[in-house]
């Protein structure tokens, strides 16, 4: 169980994104036109969005990074990189839950995330997960473990249209891809049904039955 002082899963996930942003050079210093929007982030995450971006991806992680670098002084507050696409800064939250008032707020929000992307240590406090890629041993077990006892081919659909053509599960604009990121975050089956009531663990096992038949030879779905 984590402590208020360390970052969770959701919130290491969002700290790898922005870290690789920085790493690729979008984000100019002091240029919010470069910083990421929230709708941006899910979409760079793989999560489908529903509903207002903003209260979405809080609950993916931006107020998780956010109280984190709050209980550590040093850390610079990455989490002003991410802003509503509109006003072009961070939401009408961030300044007040680190202390400052409307009106002295945006020459300190701009230092530190100026100071964000020149911190050259953001690795140090994401885990391997980072990559979106499973341990090799634990990859094979949870593909197996979905390969073994379910046929895919009563979940997986298709659909011109929908999420570019991706396979998704049973028609619904979350894809196989999706999941599979949320399992390689390191997301348990029940906080990704937490998080997605409308999912059953017969779906996420469907995915990673996909997943490993893929992996292993062609697959065949239904036209």
């Amino acid at each position: 169980m984590k402590t208020q002082h360390e970052l969770g899963m959701k919130g290491k996930r969002l700290l790898a994104l922005l870290a690789d942003e920085i790493k690729r050079g979008r984000f100019k210093k002091r240029e919010p036109t470069t910083f990421l929007s929230y709708g941006e982030a899910l979409d760079k995450l793989g999560i489908p969005r529903r509903g207002r971006a903003g209260q979405q991806l809080q609950r993916e992680g931006l107020t998780e990074l956010n109280q984190w670098t709050k209980s550590h002084p040093n850390i610079p507050k990455v989490a002003g990189l991410i802003i509503d696409k509109k006003r072009k800064r961070p939401g009408p939250g961030f300044a007040p839950s680190h202390g400052h008032s409307e009106s002295d707020w945006q020459t300190w929000w701009l230092d530190e995330t100026a100071r964000a992307i020149d911190f050259e240590h953001w690795d140090h406090y994401i885990s391997a997960e980072k990559l979106g890629a499973f341990p090799a041993s634990s990859e094979s077990a949870a593909l197996r473990e979905g390969a073994e006892t379910l046929d895919y081919r009563k979940i997986i659909t298709i659909e011109p249209g929908k999420r570019g053509g991706k396979p998704c599960v049973r028609g619904m604009r979350i894809t196989v891809g999706d999941v599979l990121g949320w399992l390689a975050a390191g997301m348990s089956h029940a906080e990704i049904i937490d998080d997605y009531p409308e999912l059953t663990d017969e779906d996420i096992r469907a995915c990673l039955a996909f997943a490993a038949e893929k992996e292993h030879h062609a697959v065949w779905l239904p036209a």
